[in-house]
């Protein structure tokens, strides 16, 4: 793809990884973010795939997972709880093992 080689080739890599998150290109986005971005960028990439799968692929375990990585699982909490899902947000929590998790959720 032309876009992707003239990015990299003018180290944009903020934008590579905003085409290659369009693209649904997720490993390649992770991948890129990790090792040419920012962390905000990184964090950012992780929030948005774990959009991605809790909207698209329906597996709340692996989107649990990139939101914790993203900084932001307290939404995705938010959701489950306001949506009577107690037990599977208490669950998560006990995964990340962080007490202010713990502490919000009580």
């Amino acid at each position: 793809d032309e876009a992707e080689t003239l990015l990299r080739s003018c180290s944009r890599y903020d934008l590579l990884v905003d085409l290659l998150r369009s693209q649904n290109r997720w490993d390649e986005a992770l991948a890129s973010a990790q090792d040419h971005g920012d962390a905000s960028l990184l964090e950012e990439t992780h929030y948005q795939y774990a959009k991605y799968i809790e909207n698209t692929v329906g597996e709340e375990g692996l989107a649990a997972e990139h939101y914790m990585l993203s900084g932001r699982v307290k939404e995705f909490l938010v959701r489950l709880v306001e949506n009577g899902r107690l037990k599977e947000a208490e669950d998560i929590v006990v995964k990340a093992k962080d007490i202010e998790l713990m502490a919000w959720l009580a």
